[in-house]
């Protein structure tokens, strides 16, 4: 394992832990302990109220209590998961595009998943062993493609639905409108590492070490601070 492996996996997962944690810190912060369980306390005895009430007046000023009551619940909830989510997105728009590239510019190989298509870099320089920059060609069908960044992850897609996925997770997508293509509905291009996680290509190894670090960073604060509430 090279220095840089290590650098870029420590940072993942430290950036990881600590975005999960602060997340759950202001999450919390938003709807502390006590207050929920003065509010589901409340929400008990309001509803039980509500079904043993005859007149109308005392049961519509009841349904107004719980509403209100409700809707500063869910108001709370929505906005410690806003602002403690806000850190990870900034991170996700801002700094992974650019983390992941300097990273595709370290991997051994350039990989087209699924493999139905003819993956090229006529043009491109070499650097330790593998054509780095680009533009790589991609042969799909009667498709001739120009991936203009192939240190970055690319995805060609003809599906909607898997073209809204790849923009989720920032890739660069080049939509094609061929149905006769394959019914996959996308090749995904991108640097390989040899990745093996479980959702790759659509998460390089780098990426699930990092949300695999944000899970225990939100799970761990989580559980401590429930034991010192």
């Amino acid at each position: 394992m090279t220095a840089d492996t290590v650098a870029f996996y420590g940072g993942a997962i430290v950036l990881g832990a600590i975005l999960g944690s602060a997340f759950i810190m202001v999450w919390r912060r938003c709807l502390p302990k006590p207050w929920a369980r003065r509010f589901w306390a409340s929400f008990a005895a309001t509803t039980r109220a509500l079904m043993t009430v005859d007149e109308v007046g005392s049961f519509a000023r009841l349904y107004g209590r719980l509403g209100v009551s409700v809707a500063g619940y869910v108001g709370r909830n929505t906005a410690g998961l806003l602002l403690g989510g806000l850190p990870t997105v900034l991170v996700v728009v801002l700094a992974f595009p650019v983390i992941l590239e300097a990273w595709g510019r370290r991997a051994p190989d350039l990989v087209a998943v699924p493999a139905l298509a003819e993956l090229t870099l006529p043009d491109a320089p070499v650097e330790e062993g593998r054509p780095v920059g680009g533009p790589a060609i991609l042969q799909a069908g009667e498709h001739r493609l120009v991936i203009d960044t192939p240190d970055a992850p690319n995805a060609v897609c003809w599906n909607d639905g898997w073209c809204l996925v790849f923009d989720l997770l920032a890739f660069q997508v080049q939509r094609l409108g061929d149905a006769a293509l394959p019914d996959i509905g996308y090749i995904a291009v991108r640097p390989s590492h040899g990745d093996g996680n479980p959702l790759w290509p659509f998460l390089s190894d780098l990426e699930f070490a990092f949300w695999l670090a944000f899970l225990a960073g939100t799970t761990g604060t989580f559980l401590l601070l429930g034991r010192s509430e």
